[in-house]
């Protein structure tokens, strides 16, 4: 059995609940695969260096600047900080990101139609954004095969060779279809709220038809639209369950989003190797 944990960028200074919950899958005989997310460090990291920052609908613009930032960022310093706190309780791993071994091949977006959240549609370039198309999991196989707990962070191999930003939920949801994870675990700092000003009011339970009645009562919004867009396609894919939980506490909590018994995995468009 495998499941894919998601942690947010923020949760590397909080990561009790990250590291406990991968420690637990372990002692139960569970392979797992992390992603970790980025924001906040390259949000930082591009003030300190004076490169501005844009954001459409919760999705991040990257320049060509930023992204530079990015791989220094996500596959240098956040990455070892993961490594180093998974390996102190006792979880070996091993730090890597999609351009290594090919493991994440993608398109650079082009131009969309995006509806913010102030309800106008926009027409936006993203940048060295990518769009996932292929998933190769022969290095994710073999980490597994010895062991190992993979921390992937969330960039991914271009047509060119040079590395695209892919949002981590994205690249979460990709993983856990490719590699037949029994769950999926988004981790930040809440679950889904039926009412995002309202910390008591998270959703314990939902399916695919709940997110839809959820998102047309106006319940999403920000960094959550990316979220559910990964949860519908990690369900699409043949993950049985999601869970969109806090990460901070040692005891995560949150939402648990159910996949249809009837559903038909499929990729949605993704190539999958493995050899």
């Amino acid at each position: 059995m495998l499941t894919v944990v998601k942690a947010g960028g923020a949760l590397i200074d909080e990561p009790a609940g990250t590291v406990g919950l991968v420690a637990q899958l372990r002692r139960a005989d569970e392979a797992v695969v992390v992603v970790h997310g980025g924001g906040p460090q390259l949000d930082r990291a591009a003030a300190a260096h004076a490169v501005p920052t844009r954001r459409v609908a919760g999705r991040r613009i990257t320049s060509p600047a930023l992204l530079q930032i990015a791989v220094a960022e996500w596959r240098g310093r956040l990455s070892v900080a993961w490594v180093t706190a998974l390996q102190r309780v006792g979880v070996p791993s091993v730090g890597l990101c999609g351009v290594d071994a090919g493991l994440l091949q993608a398109v650079q977006r082009p131009p969309v139609s995006i509806r913010d959240d102030d309800g106008q549609r926009h027409t936006v370039d993203f940048g060295a954004v990518g769009d996932l198309v292929q998933v190769r999991t022969q290095v994710i196989d073999a980490l597994l095969a010895a062991g190992l707990v993979p921390v992937v962070a969330p960039l991914a191999q271009g047509a060119d060779g040079q590395p695209l930003n892919v949002n981590a939920d994205t690249v979460a949801a990709a993983l856990a279809g490719a590699l037949g994870a029994r769950q999926l675990w988004l981790l930040s700092s809440s679950g889904l709220r039926a009412d995002p000003t309202d910390a008591g009011s998270v959703v314990a339970r939902t399916d695919a038809a709940g997110l839809d009645r959820l998102e047309a009562a106006g319940a999403v919004s920000a960094g959550m639209r990316p979220k559910l867009t990964a949860v519908r396609r990690a369900l699409a894919a043949g993950v049985p369950e999601v869970h969109i939980a806090d990460g901070r506490q040692p005891q995560v909590a949150g939402t648990l989003v159910e996949g249809s018994s009837q559903a038909v995995p499929e990729q949605g468009g993704l190539v999958v190797t493995t050899r």
